[in-house]
């Protein structure tokens, strides 16, 4: 009887650290959109149409849709604050266009939070707030940057854990009595252990109160190869998943990366970018890649929960390509997501569809569409 019993308690053990949620019990059905990262300086909803009803159109057959905001906002408080950095920074404005896009869940962690200073950092939390979103990542303190922000719908709860790794300046690091982002850091293929306690304890506290709980990275330890994901990162986001995240979503290289399904979890190694709004001279002074059409082609990701598993997963593929075309010496690229078709559609899911392989998942290809087979 004692074996019995014990065997019986290492048995729910292992059940509880996989669901780590409230989210198996719930068994409820949970629709999210997620997409490449936002670096986004330019109102959409004014600027780009029909494209943004496009995009908006899709996006609305989700729950919640989530991105990161790789722009700093200058609002009221931010008026006067001083561009450093990559100088990446937008008005307000570009919130709302965002909010119409069906967007409720935001990260905040990346290289590009603190480009207009503490001001704009802590204007960046005020303004996404104000306007409704859900966001994490950056705090007045690294206690409030790793804290789980939470999204309550009729359906239940959506916690999000957010960080950033690489690319920050030291001063643009949250601590215990400094404002900045929650950085995690590795070394020769380990993270930090203090830097993964932290992070592995929120996402478990989140997963405690919350029904699904997405966690997210921007990451600058890029392999040489941009293509490929580092093994440390592999292992990193699966120990998040066996923590109790629902789904883990990464950005920083700005070009797709393979997608993993790891005990009926997501694992998004990469989206790229779904707005992307930079202006490059065609001079050889950036990598390839960067002009190259990778940059600018992505998916959205529409994934399927019943309770904390994944049910469906199905992918259509985008293009941020410009309208013009490329002119000659340098141009201007506008960086606005629309739906890929005919032969650059099929180009995108077959690029995924080899690089997902390589860590273990089927992607068929129905028509201009594409989906995971679990």
């Amino acid at each position: 009887m004692a074996r019995m019993n014990r065997r019986r308690f290492l048995a729910l053990t292992a059940a509880g650290a996989l669901a780590g949620s409230r989210a198996l019990q719930a068994r409820t059905t949970l629709r999210l959109a997620a997409v490449g990262q936002a670096l986004i300086l330019r109102d959409l909803a004014t600027q780009y149409r029909p494209g943004f009803d496009q995009m908006r159109e899709r996006l609305s057959r989700a729950d919640v849709a989530f991105t990161n905001l790789e722009t700093a906002i200058r609002g009221v408080s931010a008026r006067d604050a001083a561009p450093s950095g990559g100088g990446v920074h937008a008005d307000p404005v570009v919130l709302d266009s965002l909010r119409q896009l069906s967007f409720r869940l935001l990260s905040l962690s990346n290289n590009h939070a603190g480009d207009l200073g503490e001001a704009g950092l802590l204007s960046t939390i005020e303004e996404t707030t104000r306007r409704g979103f859900t966001v994490a990542g950056t705090g007045r303190t690294l206690a409030e940057a790793v804290k789980p922000g939470v999204l309550t719908l009729t359906k239940g709860t959506i916690a999000l854990v957010a960080m950033a790794s690489s690319a920050i300046p030291p001063d643009r690091m949250a601590t215990e009595t400094r404002s900045g982002v929650n950085h995690v850091a590795q070394r020769n293929g380990v993270v930090d252990a203090a830097d993964s306690a932290r992070v592995l304890a929120a996402i478990r506290a989140a997963a405690a109160q919350a029904d699904w709980v997405v966690v997210y990275q921007h990451d600058h330890y890029w392999a040489p190869d941009w293509q490929q994901t580092p093994d440390w990162k592999k292992a990193w986001c699966r120990a998040c998943i066996d923590a109790g995240a629902t789904m883990f979503v990464s950005h920083g290289v700005p070009i797709l990366h393979g997608i993993e399904i790891y005990k009926r979890r997501p694992i998004f190694y990469g989206l790229g970018n779904f707005v992307f709004h930079v202006s490059i001279e065609l001079k050889g002074a950036v990598p390839a890649l960067y002009t190259g059409a990778p940059c600018f082609q992505s998916v959205v990701a529409d994934c399927e929960f019943d309770g904390g598993a994944l049910t469906s997963l199905w992918l259509d593929p985008i293009t941020l390509k410009s309208d013009t075309g490329v002119g000659e010496g340098g141009y201007t690229l506008h960086g606005n997501p629309h739906l890929a078709e005919g032969q650059e559609a099929r180009e995108i899911l077959e690029r995924l569809a080899r690089l997902s392989k390589d860590v273990g998942t089927d992607i068929e290809i129905v028509g201009s569409r594409a989906r995971v087979r679990l």
